[in-house]
């Protein structure tokens, strides 16, 4: 199998072809510059698949991008919009140290993703079909009577992944939250903040659905958790549990699309963010268009449909648009005042990010959501209240007591580039 040998460090290239035997000696010069040609030369002529390069080049950086492109595949599950949306800085920083990235995922999340980024190749894969039920105690129920189903989802998105990572010869797989996104041959991540979970049933169901999730998890090679390591966290105990975890996890801070703006006077006096599965949504949006009608002020309605329109449509002192962009999204935070939510996990990170006041309400049933808002509240860092006693008038006076009594503060900091950038370059040895 021929090689180059760089000195003083080491450089091997794997050949598909065997006839080759070059060898070439190139001393640390100015010459490195030809070395780099030839490298890409070789590449795009396919006589390699693979390169191995000392990380003490001094030019690493720049031979990682020219020679050595890894393809990597990119696959958040369809509950809602939030897992898509927190994996784009991610393909973001990928994209900037020169990874092909692919995404995967039903249509609804290829929109979100060709917002983001035109062009980029999307795998189709099935949608595990989650929706909510109608009242509190509906959604444990549903869940629980959509598992057979979903586990056949996860069968068949691990076939097709299985198929076309070996026909594209995908580097790496980053899994947010599909546990069939996977290849036993491909170094695989699984992103989440929910390695504890939380069930309608409590106590041992929990204990029990913390397993399989954990079961589940270990047939990657790693977890990257969006949270801090150490408290205070956003996440809590769901992402710090007490069971061992099965592969070793990394604890990257929160991830966030968002930029922080600033603006001089606030545009809106309330931000209405609405997002996860149906009929919730909706309910929600009827409750919010009927009872804002009441209150005085410009407010901003984010509807949550990714398939929906950027333009914003004015109906009285209410605007309305479908879907807003990391871009749209930025700004209308940057001019509002308040923003009323569901206490998802993506909200909260973008919030807490920015440093906005928010009033959360959890869908109803989703029990991770209720404690999500239950844990932040106890910490001082957002206000909740139910959606059965959401009465948006009483609920804004109660914030602004809550904003001006609590002074709860956390420290968030990010490592998801060097994480990315460490990860990238292990796929070289591989």
């Amino acid at each position: 199998m021929p090689f180059l040998t760089l000195q003083p460090q080491l450089l091997f290239l794997l050949a598909e072809q065997e006839d080759i035997t070059d060898m070439l000696l190139i001393n640390n010069t100015p010459r490195s510059n030809r070395f780099i040609l030839v490298i890409n030369s070789v590449f795009q002529s396919k006589l390699f698949s693979k390169i191995y390069i000392s990380l003490e080049l001094p030019n690493i950086s720049s031979l990682h991008v020219s020679a050595y492109k890894p393809v990597i595949l990119v696959a958040p599950m369809d509950w809602g919009l939030g897992h898509t949306t927190r994996c784009i800085p991610l393909i973001t920083i990928l994209k900037s140290i020169g990874c092909e990235v692919i995404t995967a995922g039903t249509t609804e999340t290829e929109k979100v993703f060709q917002r983001e980024f035109p062009g980029t190749e999307h795998l189709l894969l099935p949608s595990y079909g989650i929706r909510y039920g109608h009242g509190n105690n509906a959604m444990g129920w549903r869940f629980l009577g959509r598992m057979p189903k979903i586990l056949t989802k996860i069968k068949e998105e691990r076939e097709i992944i299985r198929a076309f990572a070996e026909k594209r010869q995908v580097h790496g797989i980053i899994s947010d939250n599909r546990f069939g996104c996977y290849h036993s041959k491909i170094p695989s991540v699984f992103i989440t903040h929910q390695l504890s979970l939380k069930t309608l049933f409590g106590g041992p169901v929990d204990a029990l659905a913390t397993r399989m999730n954990l079961h589940l998890i270990s047939r990657f090679q790693q977890i990257w958790i969006p949270d801090n390591e150490e408290a205070p966290s956003l996440a809590g105990t769901l992402a710090h549990p007490e069971r061992k975890l099965p592969v070793p996890a990394i604890y990257g801070g929160p991830l966030t699309r968002l930029k922080q703006l600033n603006t001089n006077q606030p545009l809106y006096r309330f931000l209405f963010l609405l997002s996860g599965p149906e009929p919730q949504r909706s309910i929600f949006e009827e409750m919010v268009r009927r009872q804002s009608a009441r209150l005085q002020g410009e407010m901003l309605l984010v509807r949550g449909i990714a398939n929906g329109s950027d333009h914003i449509v004015k109906e009285g002192q209410l605007h309305v648009v479908d879907f807003a962009d990391s871009t749209a999204l930025s700004s209308f935070l940057a001019a509002s005042e308040m923003v009323v939510a569901r206490s998802g996990y993506t909200t909260v990170m973008d919030l807490a990010s920015l440093g906005k006041k928010a009033l959360f309400v959890p869908t109803p049933g989703q029990t991770e959501q209720e404690y999500l808002a239950r844990h932040l509240s106890e910490q001082g860092l957002f206000y909740s209240t139910s959606q059965k006693d959401f009465h948006l008038q009483d609920a804004v006076q109660k914030a602004e007591t809550f904003y001006r009594e609590n002074t709860g503060s956390i420290h968030l900091s990010s490592r998801w580039e060097t994480i990315l950038q460490q990860w990238v370059n292990s796929l070289m040895l591989n």
